[in-house]
């Protein structure tokens, strides 16, 4: 009887899925960005504020349309290997990465006006990729005890919390996951936490349990945004631009966190728990996905006081983000 609870209990938490909000870390996350664009671009680490003529700099200061004298198209080809490491306990684990995209793309149309004072008119399209969410990581860990165990810990945060609260009946409407966190539901109805009194919880990896974990992180998706600018050139001296931007967004995360244990307590036939009575394994899996989108306008203006010296001014306004989760329930 023992075999078949806690084959069941298994599939019930590998088949469940933890829901996620939205926390300061996503925030950092989502708000950084990548030096990504044109090779002139990066190599000069995204200085072009104050010189125009490039395409990335159409989503950094907007007159940089300004300065293009002839219509022009341009796109850059990346190649990347990303290499991600994780030491842990001792345990090194290494994943690399090839890849090849296109970060970059945009066209300039000029429109010239032979006039002193309006040179011309420029209208532009880019598209840049700012940021890219792909790793993927894994480690493993040996010699876990109780206190270090996922089960152990979920055992300690239920200290304080009844049975009842965390059980489902049939014949009852009541539903646990509405009154209790999910993290203890799933613990207690797929046993890996044991009531030891009232109130309190044991672990399934308890003392002289034997465990190793396996922990494994995959991540995709970018920040893609797309510019739509006009500018212009007054005197060869002064160069002006107002642009829009809209940002498309899609980030998703697979995590799974397992253990395997020797010598693990699990409740008999009457519920009691008196000795090392099992052997066995546990996994539990995340997912998030997370998508959106956002639009912000910009203007900026470049003056070039002399042959060797340029003042640069952008403004940008916030990036109005409409973001989904879809939720998915166990």
């Amino acid at each position: 009887m023992k075999t078949v609870k806690y084959a069941l209990a298994g599939v019930a938490l590998c088949s469940s899925s933890m829901l996620f909000g939205q926390g300061v870390v996503d925030a950092l996350k989502y708000s950084q960005q990548d030096i990504r664009g044109t090779a002139r671009y990066m190599g000069m680490a995204g200085a072009f504020g104050a010189l125009g003529g490039d395409i990335t700099t159409l989503g950094q200061n907007p007159a940089g349309i300004g300065v293009y004298r002839n219509s022009d198209i341009a796109a850059t080809i990346d190649f990347s290997n990303q290499v991600s490491t994780v030491n842990t306990a001792g345990n090194n684990y290494s994943d690399s990465k090839f890849k090849f995209s296109c970060n970059n793309f945009g066209f300039v149309w000029t429109v010239r006006f032979n006039q002193e004072a309006l040179k011309n008119l420029n209208f532009g399209f880019a598209y840049n990729k700012q940021k890219s969410f792909d790793r993927s990581y894994k480690t493993s860990y040996a010699n876990i005890s109780g206190a270090n165990s996922l089960s152990g810990y979920i055992a300690k945060l239920s200290d304080g919390i009844s049975v009842d609260n965390l059980a489902s009946s049939n014949n009852s409407s009541f539903d646990p996951y509405d009154s209790s966190p999910w993290l203890n539901v799933l613990g207690y109805q797929s046993y890996l936490i044991n009531p030891k009194s009232s109130n309190t919880w044991s672990s399934v990896v308890g003392s002289g349990t034997s465990a190793t974990g396996d922990l494994y992180v995959r991540e995709k998706g970018s920040i893609d945004e797309y510019n739509f600018n006009i500018g212009g050139n007054i005197y060869d001296v002064f160069y002006w631009g107002i642009g829009v931007a809209v940002t498309d967004f899609s980030y998703d995360i697979q995590s799974g966190y397992g253990e395997n244990f020797t010598g693990g307590y699990l409740p008999d036939d009457n519920g009691s728990v008196s000795s090392a009575n099992t052997n066995g394994w546990y996994l539990m899996q995340n997912a998030l996905h997370t998508n959106g989108s956002g639009i912000k306008a910009n203007l900026g203006v470049i003056m070039r006081a002399t042959n060797n010296f340029r003042l640069g001014f952008a403004f940008h306004t916030p990036n109005y983000y409409k973001m989904t989760v879809p939720i998915r329930l166990p």
